[in-house]
């Protein structure tokens, strides 16, 4: 078997490799990579039916991208999803971790060196602010990559990176639908 490309078919390769992002490179690379090392294993041994029968559309092992997908490998990771529980508003809200960084931030406020992190603004002293969580609570609760990977999704959702002050006015009427899809 033959299995040295074309100048062409080179060509082709380089131009889609060069003309992609760097994910979708590294990605095509070890595609080729992957399906090249298992020809050249599969081919010549004969392995092609015990290697096809583990080649399911999930692959044999769950992967967060797949399960974002809603494609899973395994019936343990699909039933530890839909066991994770509905999502409760009070138990994120009521946190540790979120009272300490809104007391923190409250503190900023009060002082005089808080900036709303959706305008960029310094924010009054005075003003009514909300700690938002920068990705919903409710979006990582029900996240499939975050429940494969085991992570809680209470100390996911109330981390200092997620969590941010601003304008009460605008994070009220985000929720409510003034801009879009936010809420």
């Amino acid at each position: 078997m033959n299995s040295a490309l074309t100048r062409e078919e080179t060509q082709e390769f380089l131009l889609q490799y060069y003309n992609g992002t760097s994910n979708e490179r590294f990605g095509q690379m070890m595609q080729e990579c992957k399906r090249s090392v298992i020809q050249s294993i599969v081919v010549p041994f004969g392995l092609g039916k015990i290697v096809a029968a583990y080649d399911n559309m999930g692959g044999n092992v769950d992967t967060v991208h797949n399960v974002r997908q809603g494609v899973y490998a395994t019936e343990q990771a699909q039933k530890n999803y839909s066991q994770r529980g509905n999502y409760d508003s009070h138990e994120y809200h009521s946190d540790d971790e979120y009272k300490r960084i809104n007391k923190e931030q409250s503190t900023l406020r009060k002082d005089g060196k808080l900036t709303d992190y959706m305008t960029g603004e310094k924010v009054d002293r005075n003003e009514k602010t909300d700690l938002d969580h920068v990705v919903a609570a409710k979006e990582i609760h029900d996240d499939r990559g975050r429940v494969l990977a085991g992570i809680e999704g209470v100390k996911l959702a109330n981390t200092e990176i997620n969590l941010k002050m601003t304008n009460a006015t605008i994070n009220r009427s985000k929720k409510s639908g003034f801009y879009g899809e936010f809420s």
